[in-house]
């Protein structure tokens, strides 16, 4: 009688650990390689020279073409494997300011600058939680121009939305299931056109991001 009560307690005790044996043989996922939704916020520096010939400015006038302005920005993906997924935000990338001096007038040019974006983001997980991102996608951006100074008759303040192609290279550090982190260039192309002047935009940014 005894045996068997030993028999009995001993299965039973097989039974309770066989969950426990189950979920250490299986690997849990690296949390560079989880998929899911996240989201994610930062901040950075928007880089955008003027390409000041499309606004066919007076003979003579001179431009002080480049500037750089602080950038925030907020963004939504879902990540359909360990090396690719899709994302969508918003971009506010700052003012920059353009001087002009010449026969047409002097002053500066101010350009607010925003852009919606959607991109296929690929991902290429390396040891410790870090991994290599790209991005290909499009940009809806939108230029708004405002002039303080002598104003030439060409050079009348303007909005103009376009959209391009945008590209981007950077890292991101996966601190846990939870939270992650991500250092990025992106290049967003060309805002504006003949009425705003065109100005080439680059971006450079660290964010955070939760995973869900």
């Amino acid at each position: 009688m005894k045996y068997r009560h030993l028999q009995f307690a001993a299965a039973t005790a097989a039974l309770a650990a066989l969950p426990t044996l189950a979920a250490a043989q299986t690997p849990s996922v690296p949390p560079s390689h989880q998929t899911g939704f996240y989201i994610g916020a930062g901040g950075g520096l928007t880089n955008a020279s003027l390409d000041y010939a499309t606004l066919a400015p007076p003979a003579g006038t001179a431009w002080d073409q480049e500037d750089t302005a602080g950038a925030v920005k907020g963004f939504v993906g879902y990540r359909f494997h360990k090396y690719f997924g899709i994302e969508g935000g918003y971009y506010y990338l700052g003012k920059l300011t353009q001087t002009y001096a010449g026969p047409g007038g002097t002053g500066t040019v101010e350009s607010s600058l925003d852009a919606w974006m959607l991109d296929a983001v690929g991902y290429v997980p390396l040891n410790s939680g870090f991994s290599l991102i790209g991005r290909v996608g499009a940009v809806n951006g939108s230029i708004d121009n405002k002039l303080v100074g002598t104003t030439p008759a060409n050079l009348l303040p303007v909005s103009q939305n376009n959209t391009n192609f945008t590209w981007g290279l950077g890292a991101q550090l996966d601190i846990n299931n939870r939270w992650a982190l991500r250092a990025e260039y992106e290049n967003l192309g060309k805002f504006g056109g003949t009425s705003t002047g065109e100005m080439r935009v680059n971006l450079w940014s660290a964010s955070g991001l939760f995973k869900f």
